[in-house]
This record gives structure tokens, C-alpha cells and sequence, in this order.
């Protein structure tokens, strides 16, 4: 098993996305660099080949009650893609057990992801 600890802030994509010229969507840049820190963890802590239909936990600590715990994982997700953690987050690689536990209040915001490498 492995697991890849992201410290920081996870934001919510979804709620993010603005409009600029020639209504072209972007990510507002607090979020898009929170998130670019989340990639960096994940790649430093990753120096294997992406896998392809793992098991995961994720848990996740963070200090509101307020964030929206599926658009953290759609988040999550896509960190782990771009770090190279995952081969991709569609069904055809990846379709492993996702496993969401419920979220905890902490001040020292953190997403804990537990991988097992699938057998096929």
C-alpha cells in the first residue's frame, strides 16, 4: 500500500471557474496555485509509473463544514492525474474502489489518499 499525504488548502474546482475574454473559462489564480501545490506534493511523493484501476481512500480534514466533500475528490482526482499517480480518472483506467471516508474538522487542512496497486 502506499500513501501520499497533500497538506494545504483542496479547493472546490467546480465553484471556481470564471469567465474572461471571449468568454473563455479559467480558474481563479489563489485556487489554480493551491492547487498547483497539491500536483507538486503529489509528484515528489509518487516515483513510480502511474497506476491504472487502483483501490483508494481518501480522507480528508479540513477546517470547514461548508466545503463540498465530492468536489474535493473531483480535485483529488485530477491532482493525481497531472502528478502522475494515475493513468486517468474515466472509467477506462480507472475503476478501482473509491472509498470516501467522512471528512474531519482540523485545522491543519490535509487530504490522506491509501493506494493499493491493483492485481490485473
Amino acid at each position: 500500500m502506499h500513501r501520499i499525504v497533500l497538506t494545504g488548502h483542496c479547493p472546490s474546482k467546480k465553484n471556481l471557474w470564471r469567465r474572461g475574454r471571449g468568454r473563455k473559462a479559467y480558474l481563479d489564480r489563489s485556487a489554480q496555485r493551491e492547487i498547483d501545490s497539491l500536483v507538486l506534493q503529489a509528484r515528489s511523493a509518487w516515483r513510480r509509473a502511474p497506476l491504472s484501476h487502483p483501490s483508494m481512500d481518501v480522507h480528508i480534514y479540513t477546517r470547514s463544514r461548508r466545503q463540498d466533500r465530492d468536489n474535493i475528490v473531483t480535485t483529488v482526482l485530477d491532482v493525481l492525474v497531472k502528478a502522475g499517480v494515475l493513468a486517468g480518472d474515466n472509467i477506462a483506467r480507472f475503476n478501482g474502489m473509491l472509498t470516501v471516508h467522512p471528512a474531519k474538522i482540523d485545522p491543519h487542512e490535509r487530504i490522506v489518499i491509501e493506494i493499493q496497486e491493483s492485481n490485473e
